[in-house]
């Protein structure tokens, strides 16, 4: 049995509202956080590159480890 009141336009249209505004939130997080470890990653790739190539000049100066 259901014992809560039937919900009035308003109300529902109130409750429609804040979840969209939450499911937009939602979605605007996941992209930043998705935007962020693509920065994240390409940066890495780059400090990768950046110090085999740093490795690689040493070992041809005859630099040892």
């Amino acid at each position: 049995m259901n014992l809560t009141p039937p919900e009035s336009p308003a109300a529902a249209d109130m409750r429609e509202a804040i979840e969209r505004r939450l499911s937009e939130r939602l979605a605007a997080a996941r992209r930043r956080r998705a935007q962020r470890q693509t920065a994240q990653s390409a940066k890495d790739e780059r400090r990768r590159h950046g110090l085999a190539a740093r490795h690689a000049r040493k070992l041809q100066r005859g630099g040892t480890s």
